[in-house]
């Protein structure tokens, strides 16, 4: 029995003082003894990302993890253009009435990623935050008369009505331009006397 005893006491203690080597890399482990390498991988023969196991344990490919993300993009909305008859114009003339303004429009996309690499992008909404203002444009439709077939300035479509207001503006300019010179004279002579006495 002593002999059974110091058998059993020597194979213990050769394999505790006996070394033994455990090849490893970094990375924790899940239940299966598996996990996915993003360190170093080339130095244990694994490619980053690589999904292996430990222990000749193998075991189907994990399921993928999928995540999504949002992004907005802003984009301009191209105005319209109108055309409008206008009496005033003669056949042949036009004007801009108003300028056109673009809008703006935010476009949300949902991009979907399968193990961090995006797979997929669709749009998921979109919101018009300006809207564009059209452009007018004015066509004339006045047939020119006989009278104003000499007349080629584009002033002379609207007649007796521009004259009137130039021949008003000119006695304007002409009444303020007398109150100004008859203050100056008022404030010279009151100068000089002020001197004078």
């Amino acid at each position: 029995m002593k002999k059974l005893i110091e058998i059993i006491f020597v194979s213990l203690l050769i394999l505790l003082v006996t070394p033994t080597y455990v090849v490893a890399h970094p990375g924790r482990t899940d239940g299966s003894g598996s996990h996915t390498c993003r360190t170093n991988c080339p130095d244990w023969g694994y490619s980053y990302g690589e999904y292996h196991y430990h222990g000749g344990y193998t075991a189907p490919d994990p399921t993928p993890i999928i995540t999504y993300k949002y992004e907005h993009e802003s984009k301009d909305i191209p105005f319209k253009t109108s055309k409008v008859k206008d009496n005033n114009l003669l056949v042949g003339e036009t004007y801009i009435k108003r300028n056109g303004v673009p809008g703006t429009k935010r476009i949300t996309y949902k991009i979907t990623y399968e193990d961090y690499v995006e797979t997929g992008r669709t749009k998921d909404s979109e919101e018009v935050t300006k809207k564009p203002i059209d452009e007018i444009i004015a066509v004339g439709t006045q047939e020119p008369s006989t009278a104003d077939t000499t007349q080629t300035d584009k002033g002379d479509i609207y007649g007796a009505t521009d004259q009137k207001e130039e021949s008003a503006n000119a006695v304007i300019g002409l009444l303020l331009l007398s109150a100004l010179i008859g203050g100056v004279v008022w404030y010279a002579r009151r100068k000089s006397k002020t001197k004078d006495a």
